[in-house]
């Protein structure tokens, strides 16, 4: 438990961390503030459909891995362009990376659910709100600390850092789909033991070809 508790609160900061460095500077991009604005906005509504199928076939460990570790690259694509580089590109790569960055945030707050059990739940969701909201209060510092350096591209450099390091931890997390929930502190740390590196769990049968009882009898669509 202690494990997947830190993984999951690096992911709660990343996220925030990132999501809103992102958003709060999203001005101080090349081009127009309006027209980046309105682009920064528009790149929350396609995560949203699209988690509800990643969530359905995917799975939430891959999901949130994979989202981390594109935002992270992206990011960091970004940072050794010229200073010639249309802005267009960079505003596109700059945009997918908070697209990514934002379908991560919907996922931890699912992972983070179905990994805690039913008695410290609530607990471990505000543990993972407390992270976030300090790496949201840290997100506007860390973009400033580019024009106090004189490297403007510190902050993204950063941000891209963190979403990889979080990207390849979450790899350490158990896939929750096709799985019930745990309930006891005892069913949290045996939960995901033997499923961990399976992309899509499935729920074991037994020799009448009827799925077994505990965590597996009735699966976690």
């Amino acid at each position: 438990m202690r494990k997947k508790t830190i993984v999951l609160c690096c992911n709660w900061f990343t996220a925030s961390l990132v999501y809103y460095g992102l958003t709060l500077n999203t001005s101080e991009m090349a081009g127009s503030p309006y027209l980046n604005f309105f682009i920064s906005v528009s790149v929350e509504v396609p995560p949203i459909v699209m988690c509800l199928f990643m969530f359905k076939y995917i799975g939430r460990r891959i999901t949130q891995s994979a989202s981390l570790l594109l935002g992270g690259v992206a990011l960091l694509v970004v940072t050794p362009l010229p200073n010639n580089t249309p802005s267009g590109i960079i505003i596109a790569l700059t945009m997918f990376g908070k697209c990514c960055i934002y379908i991560s945030f919907k996922v931890v707050y699912q992972f983070t659910s179905e990994l805690m059990p039913t008695i410290i739940r609530t607990i471990g969701l505000s543990t993972g709100s407390m992270c976030a909201r300090i790496g949201g209060v840290l997100s506007s510092i860390i973009y400033d600390l580019g024009k106090y350096t004189g490297f403007d591209p510190l902050a993204l450099i950063i941000f891209g850092t963190c979403s990889l390091l979080c990207g390849i931890l979450s790899l350490m997390l158990p896939e929750t789909k096709n799985l019930n929930l745990p309930e006891t502190i005892e069913d949290g740390e045996n939960f995901g033991k033997n499923v961990a590196y399976k992309l899509t769990p499935k729920a074991p049968e037994n020799e009448d070809g009827l799925e077994e009882g505990g965590i597996f009898s009735k699966g976690n669509k």
